[in-house]
């Protein structure tokens, strides 16, 4: 079920979803990075991140005339989180196309 709310305890486990549409056909070659930074005396600081994400035909529906989408996910435990306001910034990389897209979403753990 999707939480309405940002606020998350350290017990919980985010969970992040996400749709990517007309990536390369027909070798899918698409790598995702999450980082995580946070506000230090008011910076913008790194924080943490993640493994890089490799998502190949395996995991994405077959492209089909550079009009397809699929759906990548990503589970991450909150208990390495101290208490504080946090960006998660998604960069999504198409390695065959060579283009890339970044969001970011703000969160807070209490």
């Amino acid at each position: 079920m999707p939480r309405a709310s940002t606020i998350f305890g350290r017990n919980d486990v985010l969970s992040i979803v996400y749709q990517i549409c007309n990536y390369g056909a027909p070798d899918t070659d698409v790598v995702a990075d999450y980082n995580f930074y946070h506000q230090v005396n008011g910076k913008r600081v790194f924080f943490n991140h993640t493994r890089p994400q490799e998502l190949s035909n395996a995991d994405l529906p077959v492209a089909d005339a550079w009009d397809t989408q699929g759906f990548a996910m990503q589970q991450l435990p909150l208990d390495p989180f101290p208490p504080d306001t946090y960006e998660l910034e998604v960069v999504v990389k198409d390695r065959l196309t060579r283009s890339s897209t970044t969001e970011s979403v703000t969160f807070t753990v209490k």
